[in-house]
């Protein structure tokens, strides 16, 4: 097994960081035999890259991130006895932004707004299958400066492929 990770960081002056972060894994894997095998030749390589870039805007009252990912697994079965190889990998992209204010007082309200695409392939499946989320959400956080209690409300409303799911929403308090 081996892998690599970066990461990387820009100051542009006292309000905006961009950082970039990467992950390579591989991997190559003896499978063990089953019950009912005296020995295996089976083995599996595994591989996986994910890339996330950051831009976030900091003010006193308000600030800002966007996001983006890429990620993609990959993993191939192998055995010599006979059998044909399996391949499978998978895809995701990611797209997030959120904007916060935080006026002087008690009072915090984020916004934000959040994209994926999801696709997988496989041998064994034809023409792999796909799918698209998008959600909006709105979070506003109580907090005086003198006390021990926090009260947050929320709520969300995603769609999966096109379809709306059940809108969520919640009250909380510490």
């Amino acid at each position: 097994q081996y892998g690599l990770l970066l990461d990387q960081q820009l100051l542009l002056g006292q309000a905006d960081r961009i950082s970039i972060h990467y992950w390579h894994q591989r991997s190559n894997r003896h499978v063990p035999p089953t019950l009912v095998q005296t020995a295996s030749t089976a083995y599996q390589l595994d591989g996986g890259d994910r890339l996330v870039a950051e831009w976030r805007h900091s003010r006193r009252t308000w600030g800002s991130t966007v996001r983006g990912a890429w990620l993609d697994d990959r993993i191939a079965w192998f055995s010599t006895q006979d059998a044909e190889a399996a391949l499978s990998r998978s895809g995701t992209m990611v797209a997030d932004a959120e904007a916060r204010w935080r006026p002087p007082g008690p009072h915090t309200l984020d916004l934000g707004a959040s994209f994926t695409h999801a696709k997988a392939w496989s041998d064994g499946y034809l023409g792999g299958a796909g799918q698209d989320r998008q959600a909006l959400f709105v979070l506003y956080r109580f907090h005086p400066g003198k006390g021990p209690f926090t009260g947050t409300a929320a709520a969300r409303q995603e769609w999966v492929s096109g379809q709306a799911v059940p809108f969520t929403a919640s009250l909380g308090g510490e």
